[in-house]
């Protein structure tokens, strides 16, 4: 069950963090959900994780930007393959 709580930890606190309209050097509630992404981080090594992966919208420039400028690598070895399993083409 541990496990499952930092992985929620880490998804909640990278939710706060990811916007579109957050400046490039963080500040006031930005900074804070840096400071909380890093947290959440530091708790799913703590528990023996050693990789997180994030998908980000190609054409998601901020959210690219911001992966790269705390340390994430652009993976170009993977593919996303999806299944629409619903009747919503957006899903």
């Amino acid at each position: 069950m541990t496990h499952w709580s930092a992985s929620v930890l880490l998804a909640t606190t990278v939710a706060a963090a990811i916007s579109t309209t957050s400046p490039p050097h963080p500040t006031g509630n930005a900074k804070a959900s840096a400071a909380g992404l890093w947290n959440a981080a530091c708790a799913v090594k703590n528990e023996g994780i050693d990789k997180v992966n994030f998908w980000v919208k190609a054409d998601n420039g901020n959210g690219l930007a911001f992966w790269k400028r705390i340390g994430g690598i652009e993976r170009t070895d993977l593919v996303v393959v999806s299944m629409i399993l619903g009747d919503n083409p957006h899903a």
